[in-house]
């Protein structure tokens, strides 16, 4: 009886031994499973954040490319004036030899795609003057683009440039009720003059370049 209950014991304690050694197994293959699982996660994290920053990259690069494309496509353009017209200070100038009332003169120039030409500086009004010279070889009062309304003071430019600068003649303007025109080279000191507008002289025309693009693929 003693045997028996010894080996019935014995047979518990090696059925004992065995489940706690199995229950052990288990536990460390849950634990490699979950350090496999997190690592797992680890490397789709860190392939996911890999992704993202070559997206980002890509789409910076598409952002900046149209800044290249036009960078290389400011190399290849060119601001020139038509045949007849001289450039300066980055617009063309044409001298019209026609003497045409103020009106007809503007017009003139709108059919050629500019208008009487507007000054914004001593350096415009002397180069301007240096034209007509060119071409007619004397200083001619000439039409430029300066008009006023009746009674009104304050003149304008045909172009819709601010009217800053002046080179009135002493005394001038004068006359606000019959004289709206603005002519230039007046009297022997070459300065500007408000005139009646059916006078007739020749005109000075300003538009600004045409843009030339050249493609090479």
């Amino acid at each position: 009886m003693d045997e028996k209950i010894r080996n019935r014991i014995k047979e518990q304690v090696v059925v004992g031994a065995f489940a706690e050694r199995e229950e052990k197994l288990q536990q460390q293959v849950i634990v490699s499973n979950v350090s496999i699982m997190k690592l797992l996660m680890l490397c789709a994290l860190l392939y996911v954040v890999a992704l993202t920053r070559a997206a980002d990259k890509g789409a910076d690069k598409q952002v900046q490319q149209p800044d290249e494309d036009v960078s290389q496509l400011e190399k290849r353009t060119t601001f020139r004036c038509p045949r007849g017209w001289t450039k300066y200070s980055g617009r063309c100038f044409h001298f019209v030899p026609r003497y045409l009332p103020w009106a007809e003169a503007e017009k003139n120039c709108r059919a050629m795609g500019g208008h009487l030409a507007s000054l914004r500086n001593r350096n415009e009004y002397f180069w301007v003057q240096h034209l007509i010279n060119y071409y007619t070889h004397t200083s001619p009062e000439t039409w430029i683009g300066g008009s006023s309304r009746t009674g009104d003071t304050t003149w304008f430019w045909s172009d819709g440039t601010s009217f800053t600068f002046t080179f009135w003649c002493q005394g001038e303007p004068n006359n606000p009720d019959k004289q709206h025109c603005l002519q230039m080279n007046y009297s022997g000191k070459k300065c500007w003059d408000d005139l009646q507008c059916d006078r007739r002289l020749p005109s000075v025309c300003v538009k600004y370049p045409v843009i030339l693009v050249k493609f090479h693929g």
